[in-house]
């Protein structure tokens, strides 16, 4: 997503952190995955052993397997909720495990949305980490206006 469309967008602060550090893991990895990739040509070319060149060919995919499994689909994800926040159909919180506890969603310092895609996003407001808990309820409170029909809570007993 360009920086002028996020701008546009007037999105929350908690969430342009959040944008931040996806496209940061984004591209540290994929250099990374370059990087090792020039280690392995290097080592093929120079003859510096196969144990540098299998050890650099196995950390050129675990960069790409990162990108590809982790990063790449939350970073989908975020663009998906940010461009259209109708598509979040529920919100809950989540404890430090990941699972979903019976709490309100304004106490919370990790949310999940779940998207009527199939797909999941966490957003977690740990401090240290770019999103705070406030902007974390400015994210929750951003989601509500543009979003009133969306399920919050427990899915069978909703409460903000």
């Amino acid at each position: 997503m360009k920086q002028d469309k996020m701008e546009e967008l007037k999105l929350p602060e908690g969430f342009r952190k959040l944008f931040q550090r996806l496209r940061r893991g984004q591209i540290i990895f994929y250099s990374l995955s370059i990087i090792f990739l020039a280690c392995t040509c290097a080592a093929l070319i120079f003859h510096w052993g196969i144990s540098w060149v299998i050890t650099a060919f196995i950390m050129t995919l675990v960069c790409r397997l990162t990108l590809i499994l982790s990063i790449g689909p939350r970073y989908i994800a975020a663009c998906k909720v940010a461009e259209n926040p109708q598509i979040v159909y529920w919100a809950h919180y989540i404890n430090g495990r990941g699972q979903a506890v019976q709490e309100a969603v304004l106490d919370s310092k990790s949310i999940r949305l779940h998207l009527k895609d199939g797909t999941q996003f966490a957003v977690d407001a740990v401090r240290g980490t770019g999103t705070s808990p406030e902007q974390l309820q400015e994210v929750v409170s951003w989601l509500h206006q543009r979003n009133p029909e969306m399920r919050w809570g427990d899915y069978d007993n909703t409460r903000l």
